[in-house]
């Protein structure tokens, strides 16, 4: 029973992580949100850094 719980239980849990939306931490334009130099360590050429 204990089993069959936890399978259940790990199943909802990849269910719901597949049907979430991605999170996009980057826009492939500008560093807006970044923290630190972005200035000199950082450059984003042809929407990739």
């Amino acid at each position: 029973m204990r089993t069959l719980r936890f399978a259940m239980v790990a199943l909802l849990a990849f269910v719901s992580a597949a049907i979430a939306e991605p999170v996009l931490i980057f826009d492939s334009r500008t560093f807006a949100g970044w923290e630190g130099d972005t200035d000199k360590i950082w450059r984003i050429e042809e929407g990739a850094c």
